[in-house]
């Protein structure tokens, strides 16, 4: 029975009980010695820790994805809660309880069937088409049910691909109310469709969020794109600018080279996804960050490295 959480861990706690491992990094200080970098998570959260005594010995024992128990002390180091470990121990499947450790999942009852109304408002009958095409692929539209959105940053939990896909969705649609020129067909298909490459790029594990093969290969932007593009294919007659406006979008929707986009969006329908997609995700992971914080009592948060700054709660 699982009795300690990453959740309910402070400075100076006793640590002894199973986590997933998510992170395995041997490194070498500049005197040469070694020790052992891991990451741990369960149900409620994830910590970063550090192992001195007989890191290659336990290192050669463990791997990403098993179920460990770690011992040690959780101290303070740069203001981050860490795990000072003095040991990791492998579990088998019957020494732990899944329940304990999988990732939280985002309910879809709240905005399921709203989502499959607004596919369903589009009047452009070749994008009805493809969207029927991938609405009839059930297994398909199970994963994007399942699978978060991303690896750590937003909607990192189960589900999260589909409630990011819904948000931007409704997100476009006031956007094109203000703008009616925009190919609001054209943009929400995109919307729906712009992630869905993750599919393939992350495991469809409960317990653990990781990149496949295919992921770390190709990208979801190149997946996708390719998912896609034979999915049309199947359809007798879909334009052809229809299918590289299309395209671009799922392509350049990480807006810059630098953040792995294989060309820059070169449209407004593009352009607009573009800033969407990181609105959303932005405010999502702030949002998350200002209510673990609040939950802590504090006023400011831990400095996020990803963005290189604190967020300030506005607690008075």
């Amino acid at each position: 029975m699982k009795n300690q959480y990453i959740s309910d861990l402070y400075e100076g706690n006793e640590v002894n009980d199973y986590f997933v491992l998510t992170v395995k990094n041997l490194r070498e200080q500049p005197s040469g010695d070694k020790f052992l970098g891991f990451v741990v998570r369960d149900k409620t959260g994830e910590m970063g820790g550090v192992l001195w005594e007989k890191p290659e010995e336990i290192a050669r024992r463990i791997e990403v994805g098993d179920v460990v128990v770690v011992k040690g002390t959780i101290k303070l180091y740069k203001d981050k809660l860490q795990i000072h470990a003095t040991n990791i121990i492998p579990l088998a499947k019957e020494q732990y309880a899944k329940e304990d450790l999988m990732l939280p999942e985002e309910s879809h009852t709240k905005y399921l069937t709203e989502l499959w109304a607004m596919l369903d408002s589009i009047k452009n009958p070749w994008l009805n088409k493809l969207l029927q095409s991938i609405r009839n692929d059930t297994k398909l539209i199970h994963s994007m049910q399942n699978i978060p959105a991303a690896k750590k940053w937003h909607h990192e939990v189960r589900g999260g691909l589909l409630r990011h896909c819904y948000e931007l969705i409704k997100i476009a649609s006031v956007v094109c109310e203000l703008y009616p020129n925009v190919d609001k067909d054209l943009l929400i298909t995109a919307c729906f469709l712009h992630d869905i490459g993750k599919v393939y790029e992350l495991t469809d594990n409960p317990m653990l969020i990781d990149y496949t093969d295919e992921g770390k290969l190709l990208g979801h932007l190149v997946i996708g794109a390719i998912l896609i593009s034979e999915k049309i294919q199947q359809i007798e007659g879909f334009p052809e600018n229809l299918r590289l406006h299309l395209l671009h979008c799922i392509l350049s929707h990480h807006g810059e080279l630098e953040n792995g986009s294989p060309v820059v969006p070169k449209t407004v329908e593009a352009m607009i996804l573009h800033y969407l997609d990181n609105l959303d995700a932005q405010t999502y992971a702030l949002t998350r960050i200002e209510q673990e914080t609040l939950k802590k009592g504090d006023k400011w948060s831990e400095f996020i490295n990803l963005i290189s700054r604190q967020i300030w709660t506005k607690k008075v």
